[in-house]
């Protein structure tokens, strides 16, 4: 199966149930971005399946609206007892997206570690920061895509600093 958003929020359910931690939909849809954001800067490559898997700049961040979409009937109550569907489109078959790929499950693992404490309203502030893709792209009122390239240009200073600052730990 290839890599997908679907998985990689899997993935982060996962980790939060065996840390018995809250999980939001809004704080897994930030956690899934970083991710996302540290494999363009770590793996150069990225966690979306793109037959559906696109970046928007919405009003709280960036979001992948398939993801939201999905688990968006959580409201702000944590994510209980559900996994995301991954759906093949060329056979039209349809199972539990699991995260195999094991370079991206490594980065889930250390962004869980570095970010899995944050709330999502701090998870909301860390991405609306001066100079950040979102912050370049977002316009009120109109849900504007967030180009690779310019997560990867951010992610490619900002993972570094956090991976060496964990290092030293």
């Amino acid at each position: 199966m290839k890599v997908c958003s679907q998985a990689v929020a899997n993935e982060i359910i996962t980790l939060a149930e065996q840390n018995n931690t809250d999980l939001s939909t809004l704080k897994m849809l930030k956690l899934v971005y970083i991710v996302h954001g540290f494999s363009l800067a770590l793996l150069n490559r990225g966690i979306l399946n793109n037959n559906y898997d696109q970046i928007e700049a919405w009003k709280f961040g960036p979001v992948i609206p398939s993801l939201y979409h999905e688990f968006k009937h959580f409201g702000s109550e944590p994510i209980q007892d559900f996994k995301s569907v991954y759906i093949d489109y060329d056979s039209e078959d349809s199972k539990t997206a699991i995260l195999a790929d094991k370079d991206i499950k490594e980065v889930t693992e250390l962004v869980w570690k570095i970010f899995g404490n944050f709330s999502a309203r701090d998870l909301v502030s860390l991405l609306h920061m001066n100079g950040t893709p979102w912050q370049k792209i977002y316009q009120r009122g109109e849900n504007k895509s967030i180009p690779d390239s310019l997560t990867k240009e951010f992610y490619d200073v900002f993972a570094n600093k956090v991976v060496r600052k964990n290092d030293r730990g």
